[in-house]
């Protein structure tokens, strides 16, 4: 019998929307791509947004290694990797997709700029929705020198209109998101600006605070993450300089071709009354913070709740249960494209049931 076949390619416009609904929220879409900045040795990363005038424009640049012309167009595509590739110990990727939808699920057209470390030209490419939608094709465009320099003076720019402006800042890889789709469409207008202000300003910082809190704390080449030019603090959930806090005998399992460490820690019944923010950050509860916190390569997945396997319980707001994993059985966890939801694979759930209980 003679198959026949007709191709099927997909529309890029209806694609990209689709892909970019990952149940990102900025503060997770931003996350992930600092998952790429911290993999290629970023020691700072700066956030910066110009929100006075629409279209919305949000900066996010690092000082890591950067990409010459052939790396950054490998990265801008989709998928950059395979999520079946062996990674290095310190990768935080997982897909090859961060970059792309991360962006995709904020804006409808972004730009990378990037150039080696200790190089002086940036070389840049724009994935734009509308081209796509009247190309009807798979096309990235490579942006000319006169584009890149403008996007450059305007960043420079809109850094100096902050306060604690840095001048020391070198950075080698600069994305821009041109346009805030999720706030400038369906936002009421009066309160535009002021809703971008609190997302990024409370609860991004908050939660960038909590996620990559382990890199902030390093000793050596420790993490600096900025907003507007205002350092986040890291919040550790777990404070173990405090003696008050109980930590629990950790417990290890081989899963996989890796391990599984476990351990739980009990608060003192001080912190119940306690307004320090020692034990929650700002905006969150002790039963907010209760339960599970799953560490993928130092990065926090997960944190707070008990992802399905006991409800939370004002007994427990006190518990907090630590497990780390490598990033080679995170495929084993199910972990999705935004790196915000997990699955307890069958195996380990009685393991982390005793240690709960």
């Amino acid at each position: 019998m003679i198959k026949t076949f007709e191709l099927a390619n997909p529309n890029p416009e209806f694609l990209i929307k689709s892909i970019a609904e990952q149940g990102y929220s900025l503060e997770t879409a931003l996350a992930d791509l600092m998952d790429n900045s911290i993999t290629a040795n970023a020691t700072r990363i700066e956030v910066l947004t110009k929100i006075d005038t629409e279209p919305f424009v949000l900066f996010l640049s690092d000082n890591g290694d950067g990409m010459d012309r052939e790396s950054l167009k490998k990265n801008m595509q989709f998928p950059s990797k395979s999520p079946e590739e062996t990674r290095g110990i310190n990768d935080l990727g997982r897909f090859g997709l961060g970059l792309k939808t991360a962006s995709f699920s904020q804006t409808r057209i972004f730009t990378v700029l990037s150039r080696k470390k200790g190089s002086d030209n940036f070389f840049g490419i724009t994935w734009d929705v509308n081209h796509l939608k009247n190309s009807g094709k798979w096309e990235m465009i490579l942006n000319s020198e006169e584009e890149i320099n403008e996007i450059v003076q305007q960043y420079t720019s809109i850094s100096k209109e902050h306060l604690n402006n840095s001048n020391e800042f070198v950075p080698n890889t600069i994305v821009v998101w041109k346009g805030l789709y999720k706030f400038e469409n369906y936002v009421n207008e009066k309160n535009k600006q002021d809703a971008l202000k609190e997302e990024i300003t409370n609860t991004t910082s908050e939660y960038l605070s909590i996620v990559f809190h382990k890199f902030m704390e390093r000793q050596n080449n420790h993490l600096q993450i900025r907003i507007n030019n205002t350092l986040v603090n890291p919040f550790n959930p777990f404070p173990t300089e405090n003696s008050s806090i109980r930590a629990l005998e950790p417990l290890q399992k081989e899963f996989g071709k890796d391990f599984v460490k476990i351990q739980g820690f009990v608060l003192p019944n001080t912190s119940i009354k306690d307004d320090s923010n020692t034990w929650t950050p700002k905006n969150k509860s002790l039963m907010d913070m209760e339960g599970l916190y799953i560490y993928r390569a130092d990065r926090l997945i997960l944190f707070g709740g008990w992802n399905g396997l006991i409800k939370k319980m004002p007994r427990l707001q006190l518990g907090r249960l630590k497990i780390d994993i490598g990033n080679k059985v995170d495929h084993l966890f199910h972990l999705n494209v935004a790196k915000s939801q997990i699955n307890i694979p069958h195996d380990l759930k009685s393991a982390f049931l005793r240690a709960i209980v």
